[in-house]
């Protein structure tokens, strides 16, 4: 992406999220990077604009990816699940498969879960939303 100043906050902002492993970023993430709040909140704001960034929840965003298929489009480089159990993991959140999920990838049936559960043993009040889609969890107070 291009930036006007190199030595612009956005540019450092950019560097940062390049310098992220994984999809999901906090907002809690730039706290290092010396600037107000509403710096970074605009800043980041302007990434989400220019489809560097998608927003999936408060103070939780994810990194896009150019479509291959569908030309200016940007897409998460995984599925929406993958990316909100990455995010879940962040906030140490544990969290298992659904039982659907967990037999289809054991072979112990054909029937492909089109929309799987997860299930989260802690307490978890955030909704995850990407394109008007929420993330599906429930809670489960058991562990396997």
């Amino acid at each position: 992406m291009k930036v006007k100043y190199e030595e612009s906050f956005e540019f450092k902002l950019l560097q940062k999220v390049a310098s992220i492993e994984g999809n999901t970023i906090f907002r809690s993430d730039f706290s290092d990077i010396a600037g107000s709040d509403r710096q970074i909140s605009r800043a980041l704001s302007t990434l989400v604009k220019k489809g560097v960034l998608t927003r999936l929840g408060y103070g939780i965003y994810a990194k896009l990816e150019p479509s291959l298929y569908r030309k200016g489009e940007y897409i998460l480089p995984r599925g929406f699940i993958e990316i909100a159990r990455e995010a879940l993991t962040k906030m140490a959140i544990p969290w298992q498969m659904s039982d659907y999920e967990r037999q289809y990838n054991a072979g112990e049936t054909t029937q492909i879960p089109v929309r799987p559960t997860t299930l989260i043993q802690k307490r978890f009040r955030r909704k995850l939303i990407y394109k008007n889609r929420e993330f599906p969890f429930e809670y489960s107070l058991r562990s396997h």
